[in-house]
């Protein structure tokens, strides 16, 4: 939650992002998504590979922020994939509000609705981080321009 939190609050060198974040039932998840752009995360040997939480890939994590996509994290490590679009469609309708978030909400919803994953959804446009499960909303955060939330230990 921290690296949402820290992307929704700081944007990139001053300028506000937005991107996904999915967690969990990644197999399922990947099979509904489609490749945007050549895989960032690809490419790192299994032993190598640094826990994508970590505060020293918070920079390289913003970056790819800024390709339109979603990331799909699998067991907290650089498993899986980024800058992919979420193709899922929701066995139901989803009753989600209306406004400058829907670009990043639906598809959030969407992908939570049909896998057991849970999304984070950063609005660029509000600055603000929604968690998705099972295609409902659990919480939101409201971050002003300039705030820095530290990491806990």
């Amino acid at each position: 939650m921290w690296i949402a939190s820290r992307i929704a609050a700081e944007g990139r060198e001053g300028r506000p992002i937005g991107t996904i974040f999915v967690l969990g039932d990644a197999l399922e998840v990947l099979a509904q998504t489609r490749q945007l752009v050549l895989n960032p995360l690809q490419g790192h040997p299994e032993s190598g590979r640094k826990t994508f939480f970590l505060l020293e890939l918070e920079e390289t994590i913003k970056e790819f922020a800024t390709i339109d996509g979603a990331f799909i994290v699998r067991g907290g490590r650089c498993r899986a994939r980024g800058g992919v679009q979420l193709q899922a469609k929701p066995s139901k309708l989803l009753d989600l509000p209306a406004g400058p978030r829907a670009r990043a909400t639906r598809p959030a919803a969407a992908i939570t609705g049909s896998t057991g994953s849970v999304a984070f959804a950063i609005s660029q446009s509000t600055r603000t981080v929604t968690v998705f499960k099972s295609g409902r909303i659990l919480t939101q955060i409201q971050h002003s321009e300039g705030h820095r939330e530290e990491r806990a230990p």
